[in-house]
């Protein structure tokens, strides 16, 4: 069951030699903080986890070192479910990583994907050296975040169906100097207008994503479902040699004490879908 999984004890257990090595994680909810360590097997995840508390009494799931997560076809994990207080903390090492992936066979769409909504709490979104593969068989991206603040540090999203990374409204990113690794998705990264300017501290690394046969090694501008982004603050757009895809009108409205000014380094690429605007408000 999804919240006696942490009792399983680590200490002087074995749990292979048996005809299925895997902890079977099944149900769905989980209101109170937990911890699933490395037990050697990976847990089988059956259900979607859907971490949902309080402010007082948060759902935070923390993934140990060298923990492996396979999840069944169309299953993840869901952070903020109800919109009460929960978190996602992946403690991977440079020498033990944390895996999400697949429980039946290994190829894009294969399970679902780690979505953040509402009412996840201050520093309790931080993904350290996780690496996703095989997801994104539901909703637009493998990993996808709003409302909340995402950190990391090495983070690795390969072989997806959809984009590898996906940022929504009021989504921010708070990583400086850290690296984003989506290799043979099909599609990227599609991220909001606001929150482009934190893209600006990180390293990406885009290859191989691939969509119907033609290459999308691009940043897609998107505010997903609004008429338009609005954008409120000043930041730069940098130049990671691959073009940004502006799929909705971006309005550029700040303040004269909170200007919302925009700075394009030279050499980056702008491609516009049709009827769509980039302007400043006056």
């Amino acid at each position: 069951h999804v919240d006696l999984a942490h009792t399983l004890p680590t200490d002087d257990s074995d749990y292979t030699g048996n005809r299925e090595d895997r902890i079977r994680v099944w149900r769905e909810d989980l209101a109170e903080a937990v911890s699933w360590e490395d037990l050697g097997v990976p847990y089988w995840v059956e259900d979607t986890v859907k971490l949902s508390g309080t402010a007082v009494s948060p759902a935070t799931l923390t993934i140990g070192p060298g923990t492996v997560l396979l999840f069944a076809e169309n299953k993840g994990i869901i952070v903020g479910a109800s919109g009460g207080g929960a978190g996602l903390l992946v403690q991977g090492t440079d020498t033990a990583r944390v895996r999400f992936g697949a429980a039946a066979a290994e190829r894009r769409g294969s399970w679902g994907q780690v979505e953040v909504v509402e009412g996840v709490l201050p520093d309790a979104l931080q993904l350290d050296y996780l690496t996703m593969e095989h997801g994104g068989g539901k909703g637009a991206a493998m990993l996808e975040f709003g409302a909340s603040t995402l950190r990391f540090t090495d983070l690795r999203l390969e072989h997806c169906q959809g984009a590898g990374l996906g940022g929504r409204y009021r989504g921010r990113i708070d990583s400086p100097g850290q690296t984003v690794l989506v290799h043979d998705c099909d599609q990227s990264i599609f991220i909001a207008a606001h929150t482009l300017t934190d893209l600006s501290d990180l390293t990406l690394d885009l290859a191989d994503n691939v969509l119907d046969g033609v290459p999308d090694d691009s940043i897609h501008v998107t505010a997903r479902n609004a008429e338009q982004a609005v954008v409120s603050e000043s930041g730069v757009w940098r130049n990671f040699g691959v073009p940004y895809i502006v799929e909705e009108s971006i309005l550029l409205r700040g303040t004269a004490v909170l200007p919302a000014d925009v700075h394009i380094e030279g050499g980056t690429e702008l491609r516009y879908l049709s009827h769509i605007w980039v302007r400043k408000a006056f």
